[in-house]
Formats: structure tokens, sequence, C-alpha cells
């Protein structure tokens, strides 16, 4: 397992809510992958747009 601190350290972001000190199982782009403790990537492609998806990868337990 890896922290989400570790895999965060290298990417452009405006800022973090919540603690990124946690062990991530997964990362995936698609939610219906998604399970307890996966990092969803919310992605915006020509068909769909992955932001869309952000409550139903929660719901299947992604933590970030």
């Amino acid at each position: 397992m890896i922290l989400l601190k570790d895999i965060l350290y290298r990417v452009s972001i405006e800022s973090v809510i919540g603690d990124t000190n946690v062990a991530i199982q997964n990362i995936d782009f698609d939610s219906r992958k998604i399970s307890l403790n996966d990092v969803f990537v919310a992605i915006r492609g020509e068909a769909n747009d992955g932001h869309e998806f952000i409550a139903k990868a929660e719901e299947n337990g992604a933590i970030a």
C-alpha cells in the first residue's frame, strides 16, 4: 500500500481538504471499479465527464 500524500507530492493542486496520511488501495478513473480506500480520478473526456461520477465513486468507498 502507498499513502495518498506520497502520490500528491508531485501533483499541482490548489488546496487539500482532509488528511493525506491515509493508505490507498488502487487508483482508477472508472467509478464502477472503485471500492473502499481507492482514489477516483475524474477525467473530462469527449463522451463523458468524470466529474459527474464523483458522488458514485464516494458511495463505492473512494477516499479521494
